[in-house]
């Protein structure tokens, strides 16, 4: 993109988690729920999509750093400076296709493309771990 004269700014969705006393739950047993990570009611879409909105109209942003040890959020955030005219937003993170992020922001502001890496994991001259595997070992990780 850089060589066509477009500018590429990452956000990462990854620290959109709402706070954790506001996280949906699942049941594991009958004595026990956790915090269900992986499910998009656990991210603060408003957020995101006022974020975006307020990116596309050229207005820097605060966003969120989540602390997954404690489960909330750290201080102030991260300034996030306003797109240049010749900027394109790359979203990044679980869910970063979800239409529910997308919803408030004019549809002809919007591209989606999914790319993935195959990444094989060399244990040894022999043995890899499969990707499957990997994008789990990444999962929990997070």
């Amino acid at each position: 993109m850089q060589n066509v004269g477009f500018v590429a700014k990452p956000l990462t969705v990854d620290h959109y988690y709402l706070p954790l006393d506001r996280q949906p739950k699942y049941q594991v047993n009958k004595q026990r729920s956790d915090v269900d990570y992986d499910h998009i009611e656990s991210m603060d879409v408003e957020m995101v999509g006022q974020h975006l909105n307020d990116l596309i109209a050229g207005k820097p942003v605060m966003t969120p750093v989540y602390n997954m040890k404690t489960g909330y959020r750290d201080g102030e955030g991260h300034k996030f400076e306003a797109m240049p005219a010749n900027g394109v937003l790359v979203i990044e993170g679980i869910h970063a296709l979800n239409p529910l992020y997308t919803q408030a922001v004019p549809a002809d502001n919007v591209f989606k493309i999914f790319i993935s890496p195959l990444t094989a994991l060399q244990l040894d001259d022999a043995n890899t771990v499969k990707t499957t595997d990997h994008r789990l070992l990444r999962r929990m990780c997070r």
